[in-house]
């Protein structure tokens, strides 16, 4: 029903830079016992979990070490042609995560191996608008540690917690090749409407 919309930016020579797809769960259909192996698994190789804002505030550079991580995991997100991912300071990155911490944190996991983050997930609600619902804003794992079932893992801990909070649905959104697309599928996210980023040279 954007028809006008798209007919307007494609007179004026934009074109599509990424084609995202949005995906939703019920968080109640969802059957976490399904998963425990693969979290008893992660857990003898070393691998632990745990709520950044409640359980790591204490750890030495723990926003250091996060923001690192983010930076990492976070090169590989698709990106429109001719436009790169760039670093903001660090003092602004403190800035967003206070406010996420502050007012819209759902929940945020991180997944360390020994003294290193090696991959994240961190999950928005707005509490005095629609406490029920949650998006996800990123979710990443460090190269090296990828294919092990972390990124499955690091969901399913974060859909306890927000379960916990009374959460029904939690929202999410991939690049239509990105394979966080097909982790999401099986976890049973349906899809909904497509997305399209638009872009011009100028």
């Amino acid at each position: 029903n954007y028809d006008h919309f798209k007919k307007f930016l494609l007179k004026n020579k934009f074109y599509v830079g990424l084609k995202i797809r949005e995906s939703s769960l019920n968080l109640e259909n969802l059957d976490l016992n399904e998963y425990t192996p693969l979290l008893d698994k992660l857990d003898s190789k070393g691998i632990k979990f745990y709520d950044a804002k409640k359980e790591m505030q204490d750890f030495p550079d723990h926003y250091k070490k996060l923001e690192e991580l983010s930076w990492e995991y976070g090169k590989d997100f698709p990106m429109p042609e001719g436009i790169a991912h760039t670093r903001e300071p660090f003092d602004q990155y403190m800035k967003y995560q206070k406010l996420f911490e502050e007012k819209r944190y759902g929940i945020e996991i991180v997944a360390v191996a020994g003294d290193t983050y090696v991959g994240a997930t961190d999950i928005h609600i707005s509490p005095k608008t629609n406490p029920h619902k949650a998006w996800t804003r990123s979710l990443g794992v460090l190269r090296e540690y990828r294919r092990r079932g972390i990124a499955t893992a690091l969901k399913i801990k974060a859909f306890e917690k927000l379960r916990e909070k009374g959460v029904l649905q939690v929202r999410t959104d991939n690049e239509e090749n990105n394979p966080m697309y097909k982790i999401n599928v099986a976890l049973g996210f349906t899809p909904e409407p497509y997305c399209y980023d638009y872009q011009r040279e100028l």
